[in-house]
């Protein structure tokens, strides 16, 4: 075997399983600035309006009692609201969000590099298998799920995470760790609590084909490991179920996937309406992440790979068929198959990286020039025009300057392979961090944000108003019960998870749009907002005056100042900074 001129270039052969220290360090930051450019930072913003609702009730008691949402609906976060809690009483909540929500990105970053050498691939091979991940669609998923949801710390967030983990723990035949993994995914989230049965149905079958006989199944070791990983999960299930059992009316399913699916989640739960780009992303890995798998069929790690694939797969034709061309169960609906898409798209990645790189052998320094020359193309379209609404909720041109300007630019550098280019990555992410630690809401906004004036308003009401009151607030508002910890009769964002709770959120929004039926607002999604906004707008006094006489709200948040004489009994008690919105008191007393 020849030896390398220079001896010191040994250590940075690409397909050597094992690499140096610094070039490993080197990959995972640039993996971490990948994750956090791409998907950003945001504290107390989009879903936070609703996960975070029941630790305020749990702190304190008193607060939200008449918020029928938060104190009516199933709250079924239990993990994630008693860890809100604790931070929240030793003061730390945003400080403990951001650490928790680095460490998450971390986490999966550690997990995709061991899966990654699991499968015979290094640093390298690591590096361009998250590009492609990347690059297809930005990371998106089918039902335009993420392993970093809004870029926030999230149960969803901490559930996909140790989903990752525990794959890399059952390709390691660590069952112990694997198990553990699973059990924190379904403690965190009902979703993956319900697949985490799947998951350990699919693992007891593994053991029967194993040992040659269903009765190693029944062995103390596979009964402690099925304990451990779900128990939890099964309390979380069980809770849902006692919840769903204790429905007295649901809506017909028709409603309920016209209203539930294709009105308020459509981007999670109607295909149709889901772009082409994110189905061809999702397929385009596939085919090449077979060829690997064929490749290395004897391998027991990459078998386990392929299983844990072809299960979400298989997950996702269901998801397809059950939820998606057809809808035969309102809970088949909820179940959210598709946020496990993520997963099926980082392995084939993972296998596309290693074909390319280890198996066609293709020189590092190729890929580093490719990487920057998409790098150059993303930040050239920053400068290109780009139009229509859409851009309210994904705006490309930012996220593509973002990745193309840092983190491939980082990746290209640690590729070429100089030593001290290795401590690029990890000082753009210590910049980043330190950032990221004083600006809350950091990088590209994938979600319309709340409009700072009625933030402004929430926090008045906070200092202003009883604890115990109740507004009518501009449906299209999502923090202001979060901002201002005061009751809300409606609003579009904070939507409960049952067909039975439905009827009365659904009744709740016509009657304070003044509309006969919720299914006749525009869509999609931007038009939505946009005509909940309008039709709020253009409601007349004696509307607000009615609907605050039915739910016994104290005031109401109107977008217009109505003269004194229309607005009676109403009574102006504060203006926004522009004047765009306005606190009125309705004279009404809170009942007893």
């Amino acid at each position: 075997m020849s030896v390398p001129a220079d001896p010191s270039q040994a250590r940075f052969v690409p397909n050597k399983p094992r690499d140096p220290l610094v070039l490993t360090l080197a990959a995972l930051a640039c993996g971490l600035c990948l994750t956090l450019i791409v998907d950003g930072y945001s504290f107390g913003q989009s879903n936070h309006g609703v996960y975070l609702l029941d630790s305020v009730r749990v702190e304190d008691p008193t607060l939200l009692l008449r918020d029928w949402f938060t104190a009516n609906t199933l709250q079924y976060h239990l993990s994630f609201t008693w860890i809100t809690y604790f931070l929240r009483s030793i003061g730390l909540l945003s400080t403990g969000f951001f650490l928790g929500y680095v460490g998450l990105v971390l986490l999966m970053h550690a997990a995709w590099l061991g899966i990654t050498r699991r499968l015979g691939g290094n640093a390298i091979t690591y590096l361009v298998g998250i590009h492609f991940f990347y690059i297809l669609a930005g990371g998106l998923g089918l039902g335009m799920y993420r392993f970093m949801q809004d870029g926030s710390f999230l149960p969803s967030n901490v559930a996909s995470a140790m989903t990752l983990v525990s794959l890399y723990f059952f390709i390691s035949r660590r069952w112990l760790l694997a198990a553990v993994a699973t059990a924190t995914a379904g403690s965190f989230h009902l979703n993956y609590a319900v697949v985490g049965f799947v998951v350990w149905a699919v693992v007891a079958v593994m053991f029967i084909r194993r040992a040659g006989s269903w009765r190693a199944c029944l062995a103390p070791r596979p009964i402690l490991l099925a304990c451990v990983a779900l128990l939890p999960c099964g309390f979380n299930v069980l809770n849902a179920t006692i919840a769903m059992w204790s429905q007295i009316a649901k809506l017909p399913l028709a409603e309920f996937v016209d209203l539930y699916a294709r009105l308020r989640h459509p981007h999670h739960y109607d295909p149709s309406s889901w772009p082409t780009v994110i189905w061809v992303c999702f397929l385009l890995p596939i085919p090449v992440a077979l060829c690997a798998f064929g490749l290395n069929w004897k391998s027991p790690a990459w078998r386990t790979a392929a299983v844990g694939v072809g299960l979400v797969l298989f997950l996702q034709l269901i998801a397809l068929l059950g939820a998606g061309v057809y809808y035969v169960s309102d809970t088949l609906v909820q179940m959210s198959l598709w946020r496990f898409s993520v997963i099926a798209k980082a392995v084939c990645c993972i296998a596309s990286a290693w074909l390319l790189m280890d198996k066609l052998k293709m020189p590092p320094r190729v890929v580093a020039g490719v990487l920057l020359a998409i790098g150059v193309a993303a930040v050239g379209s920053r400068f290109l025009p780009f139009h229509g609404d859409s851009k309210a909720f994904i705006d490309a041109n930012q996220m593509l300057f973002l990745t193309g300007s840092v983190a491939m630019l980082c990746t290209a550098c640690v590729l070429l392979r100089s030593t001290w280019l290795h401590y690029v990555p990890p000082v753009v992410l210590l910049a980043f961090c330190l950032y990221a630690a004083t600006d809350q809401t950091l990088g590209p906004r994938l979600v319309p944000e709340d409009e700072p004036e009625l933030i402004e308003l929430a926090r008045w009401s906070k200092a202003n108003t009883p604890r115990d009151a109740l507004f009518i607030i501009p449906p299209q508002d999502s923090l202001f019960r979060l901002e201002s910890h005061r009751a809300a009769a409606i609003s579009f964002k904070q939507v409960p998870q049952l067909s039975g709770e439905l009827p009365e959120w659904r009744r709740r929004l016509e009657r304070v749009l003044g509309m006969p039926d919720a299914r006749d607002l525009k869509r999609p999604m931007y038009l939505t907002m946009r005509d909940i906004r309008e039709r709020y707008a253009a409601l007349p006094a004696g509307h607000f005056v009615d609907v605050a006489k039915e739910f016994q709200a104290q005031y109401v948040i109107t977008a217009v100042k109505f003269p004194v004489e229309q607005a009676a009994p109403m009574r102006l008690i504060h203006a926004g900074a522009t004047g765009k919105y306005f606190i009125y008191a309705t004279g009404i007393e809170v009942p007893r």
